[in-house]
């Protein structure tokens, strides 16, 4: 997932936390004789999600969600370190996968992480990774696999699901009693009894936005 920042000085990409330096190479390998000039400014922005600065660049709601509020960039590094728990609170109640925590670049399809219903993706242009298969999945209305809310006691990453004695999906992220989890839609119903792989119960609940 990447933000991009139209600005009157120039394009900002806002990606997640350590990617920028990867996405600067690649970027420069397609730059061939375009006159540009690109430069990871990390150190001297600040990111952040809720009430903006007085001198923030630029201020727009975030596109996944319109409860997650608006999206801000500003000209300094940021001194709320408080800042990333509130917005990763605000995901996990929404229920929406953060790249990186819940899915890595080539372990899953963007429907299993719920990017067509976050304005991630766009089934009538343009191209993607997997975009044949995911293409196929939405218009054929077979999407086996979603990223659903997950409550209950005592929950880790990596713990599997069952129901019916059989793997329903597996955790991906987890915030106290609430997490984010990797789902199997086909093998399971809304009345069936789900609990952890050590028999703790959790209740599911399909994110409001899909």
């Amino acid at each position: 997932t990447l933000f991009i920042f139209m600005t009157a000085k120039g394009v900002f990409i806002d990606v997640a936390r350590g990617r920028g330096a990867g996405l600067l190479k690649r970027l420069k390998l397609y730059r061939l004789r375009a006159k540009i000039e690109m430069e990871d400014v990390t150190a001297n922005y600040s990111v952040g999600q809720g009430d903006a600065p007085a001198d923030s660049l630029l201020v727009h709601l975030d596109p996944r969600h319109k409860d997650l509020g608006p999206r801000w960039l500003a000209p300094q590094p940021s001194s709320d370190p408080d800042q990333e728990d509130i917005l990763r609170q605000k995901e996990i109640d929404l229920g929406i996968p953060r790249f990186r925590e819940d899915y890595q670049e080539t372990s899953v399809f963007p429907l299993d992480v719920n990017l067509d219903a976050l304005n991630g993706i766009d089934h009538k242009k343009g191209c993607f990774v997997g975009q044949e298969v995911a293409s196929r999945m939405f218009r054929k209305g077979e999407i086996r696999k979603r990223s659903w809310k997950v409550q209950g006691e005592a929950l880790t990453v990596g713990t599997a699901l069952l129901a019916n004695g059989k793997t329903i999906g597996t955790l991906t992220s987890v915030l106290g009693h609430q997490a984010i989890a990797l789902l199997r839609l086909d093998r399971f119903e809304a009345e069936d009894d789900v609990t952890t792989e050590e028999g703790r119960p959790v209740t599911l609940q399909k994110p409001d936005y899909l």
